[in-house]
């Protein structure tokens, strides 16, 4: 299918739903920037982490704040009428996810994770950009669902155990290691066997909601959206605004396939 002559011709509902994605990433990926820029710039620089199984370019704290601050140049992208990079724009979105993902300094936050799939997604999105026909609206759906179903299946097999199951993990997170939540608070009133029934009880409804999304392919589109939006919510009441970081992308990407089955101006 050959390319649309002037990047004017795009639809403008799709070039909403591009404007979209790129927003929410963007939003997740600096909202812990009060965390990450003095933690790149001035811990790991100070205290460089080091290990034989990494090759030193993914020990360089330098390079990690480098991709870390990159997305920064999609900001105009975003709020200019630069169409014409949009594709640029993906991919570089693509390589600083990868490469977070790959470096000693971030390679266990699961922002990088999120942000590299819904990023991949991007990119197909951006490819087809042109495209108006309800196969091409139907295909973004489902690679979309398919996206949120890689990263919460995932979700679900790490959980598939009895520290899990029990709840015991999740009186380690919220109690013992005295973190300031919500729900920690509401937990540390409740002695005895009560907060261990309330606990077991939490980890196996939150085992059920990631399985549940899970399965995102075989849901209706809308309800995956409200499921996904009830789950962040829920979690950044009782436990921590945080967890944006992680989602926001996903859910940018699910809004962003939803526009497209606007009608196309």
């Amino acid at each position: 299918m050959a390319l649309p002559k002037s990047y004017l011709e795009y639809p403008k509902v799709n070039v909403l739903a591009v404007r979209v994605m790129m927003l929410f990433w963007l939003a997740g990926w600096f909202l812990k920037a009060s965390f990450f820029v003095p933690y790149l710039l001035c811990t790991t620089v100070v205290y460089p982490v080091v290990d034989a199984f990494f090759p030193s370019l993914f020990m360089n704290p330098f390079v990690a704040i480098a991709f870390y601050l990159l997305p920064l140049l999609i900001v105009p992208v975003v709020v200019l009428k630069w169409q014409r990079w949009f594709l640029a724009s993906a991919v570089l979105m693509v390589v600083c996810a990868a490469m977070l993902n790959l470096h000693i300094n971030t390679c266990n936050d699961a922002t990088f994770v999120t942000s590299f799939w819904s990023a991949l997604w991007l990119c197909w999105l951006v490819r087809h950009v042109f495209e108006t026909d309800d196969s091409f609206k139907l295909q973004a759906r489902v690679l979309a669902q398919c996206v949120v179903a890689i990263m919460f299946m995932g979700g679900v097999v790490g959980k598939l155990t009895p520290e899990y199951w029990s709840g015991e993990i999740f009186r380690q997170i919220f109690i013992e290691q005295g973190g300031s939540s919500p729900l920690g608070e509401i937990l540390g009133h409740v002695f005895g066997n009560v907060q261990g029934i309330i606990l077991a009880y939490l980890a196996k409804i939150i085992i059920g909601v990631e399985l549940l999304l899970g399965i995102a392919p075989l849901l209706p589109y809308r309800f995956v959206m409200a499921v996904m939006v009830m789950t962040s919510v829920g979690i950044s009441l009782f436990s921590t605004w945080r967890i944006f970081s992680v989602l926001l992308c996903l859910l940018g990407m699910l809004i962003a396939g939803q526009y497209l089955q606007k009608k196309t101006i």
